[in-house]
């Protein structure tokens, strides 16, 4: 790692994708009220779990159609990363942050086939950068995903050196893709939280549980405006 390497990729900060989120809910919200109500009033007599299940289904769709539509709008996406033996510097937005190597504390690389949440952790500041070309993350391209995949290979040596990986029970698949995990720098002890210590088959029943009371709670509801 002594000569400078460079790797560009499109992608967005974790800021952005909470105000995404936000400009979100408000039409999704709008758009499964108003299937809810057409539903009613155009099909008065349907057993009321159909309306809900056309009302989910068409807010996602529309969902992502507003999503990649808000992707496009974003005007300047792109992440550019130097590194060498000593120094990370990372330009976004304008904004460019020289983080020496010796700082850095973790480094997050979780996700999914299509998307990359990759995190990194200093004593002063943590660095969130999103990646992905899904329909719930279409900020990005394939080689973009490849790109920031080449960079994270980059840092393997440097991370296997003085980092230890912490393990995850509570993923299913831990070889999602190239260097998935989270390492923790040798010097501080890796912590679990109770998330952390449950195995899969654990946290699937208490979010079938949790979604069955939610639904409870929503059927009670309807039926009364039903």
């Amino acid at each position: 790692m002594k000569e400078t390497r460079n790797f560009q990729f499109n992608g967005i900060d974790a800021k952005t994708e909470w105000k995404i989120g936000l400009i979100l809910a408000v039409p999704a919200l709008g758009v499964f009220l108003l299937v809810m109500y057409l539903s009613e009033s155009y099909l008065p007599k349907t057993y009321f779990l159909y309306p809900v299940l056309l009302a989910a289904v068409v807010t996602i769709l529309i969902s992502i159609l507003i999503l990649k539509f808000l992707s496009s709008s974003i005007k300047d996406k792109k992440w550019n990363i130097n590194i060498n033996d000593k120094v990370l510097e990372i330009t976004h937005k304008n904004i460019k942050k020289e983080i020496p190597l010796a700082d850095i504390r973790s480094i997050k690389n979780l996700g999914n086939v299509g998307f990359r949440y990759l995190t990194i952790i200093t004593h002063h500041e943590t660095i969130k950068i999103r990646v992905g070309n899904t329909g719930f993350v279409p900020f990005s391209t394939q080689k973009d995903l490849e790109n920031c995949d080449a960079f994270v290979e980059y840092l393997r040596p440097f991370l296997e050196e003085n980092f230890n990986k912490k393990e995850l029970k509570n993923k299913i698949n831990t070889q999602i893709f190239p260097n998935y995990g989270v390492y923790v720098v040798k010097s501080e002890k890796i912590k679990y939280s109770i998330i952390n210590r449950l195995k899969p088959w654990q946290i699937m029943i208490i979010f079938l549980c949790g979604g069955f009371l939610l639904l409870v709670l929503l059927f009670t509801q309807l039926e009364k405006y039903w």
